[in-house]
């Protein structure tokens, strides 16, 4: 009896100690990819914006309004869009895309009284050509397509901007409730894991490559990048409309925001996390699925270059661009973002 008490209970008191050992879980990656924070969370800590000094309504009647996805609405504290208002002294309102169109935006009554001086939208690089496509319609087919334009050069760092009246904060490491340990994710972890180093395989929608860098990120496991599943299969998203595609439904955007003569559309493509790591990707299979830095050359008036920007930052050693543990920027990277818009709407004022 005492045997068969100790094979149920050694199993499960196993898990929550290394469920325990994973710390809190604070990254996006790590929650579904059941990954250890205590190796893939970050450990520099970050100067934040103490709040968000932008508003969340269509009806605030901002110079500058956002419809986004997780990259405009995930983290108001860190978000680039407040150092857009402290660069350019122009008031910003951020929408999810999630909830709302761009014509349910253009159909606001308080849009039509004041329409903004910028209509700014911004979705996430593998998701690009399907939300465009909801947002847009290309009736002329794919034949129409913008012009070639010239490339953007050689990518160089932005300097990242101090955060104003920012606070400082850092990645929670231990646990104030045992009752929030997850034991499903250190079991998740111990089968991830052991199918990994038997086959390869990754099971999970977190998937993991080796750098050939160790100053690229703050976590324990410097020498490790893990990204989301959807960086990868992107190309398929990306083939359908294909590039005569996209740019006629970017044409059709375009016309339709801008047609109040008084309102222009810029359009803001966050690279995946892979995207900008690429160059020190070990794993040469997934060095060449991009197709942001053509799309960027096709529409330099169009979509700021925040990928060569973020680049060029990144190659620089800056840590933590992005975080480690996430598929978004930590606050590195949304103040060089930001400091990209903020240069690229004055130009445009």
């Amino acid at each position: 009896m005492l045997c068969l008490l100790l094979l149920g209970f050694l199993p499960g008191l196993v898990c929550f100690v290394l469920a325990i050992r994973m710390q809190p879980i604070n990254g996006d990656l790590t929650r579904i990819g059941a990954y250890p924070e205590s190796q893939y969370g970050w450990s520099t800590p970050q100067r934040v914006f103490a709040k968000p000094l932008f508003g969340n309504s269509v009806a605030d009647q901002a110079d500058v309004l956002v419809i986004g996805d997780s990259f405009a609405t995930a983290m108001s504290n860190h978000q680039w869009q407040n150092q857009v208002v402290v660069a350019t002294g122009m008031s910003v309102s951020t929408v999810s895309s999630y909830d709302l169109t761009v014509d349910q935006v253009m159909a606001d009554p308080a849009y039509q009284a004041r329409p903004p001086r910028f209509l700014v939208l911004t979705l996430v690089e593998r998701h690009f050509p399907s939300v465009l496509a909801r947002q847009a319609r290309c009736e002329a087919g794919p034949s129409v397509r913008a012009g070639a334009a010239p490339s953007a050069g050689d990518p160089r760092p932005v300097p990242i901007p101090a955060v104003v009246d920012g606070v400082e904060i850092t990645r929670p490491t231990g646990w104030s409730d045992f009752r929030d340990v997850p034991l499903g994710l250190a079991v998740k972890q111990l089968v991830r894991e052991a199918v990994y180093r038997a086959s390869g395989r990754q099971l999970t929608k977190a998937w993991q490559y080796g750098l050939s860098r160790t100053d690229l990120f703050s976590n324990a496991l410097p020498d490790r990048l893990i990204v989301f599943r959807g960086d990868i299969e992107k190309t398929a998203q990306w083939r359908e409309p294909g590039p005569a595609g996209i740019d006629c439904l970017l044409a059709d955007l375009r016309r339709k925001v801008e047609a109040d003569g008084r309102t222009r559309l810029v359009v803001l493509v966050a690279p995946d996390k892979l995207t900008a790591y690429t160059p020190w990707v070990t794993d040469p299979s997934v060095q060449k699925l991009s197709e942001l830095g053509a799309l960027v050359d096709r529409h330099p008036d169009l979509i700021p270059a925040v990928d060569r920007a973020l680049r060029a930052t990144i190659d620089a050693g800056t840590s933590d661009v992005y975080l480690p543990n996430n598929t978004h920027w930590g606050i590195r990277g949304h103040m060089v973002v930001g400091q990209v818009m903020a240069e690229f709407l004055q130009q445009r004022r």
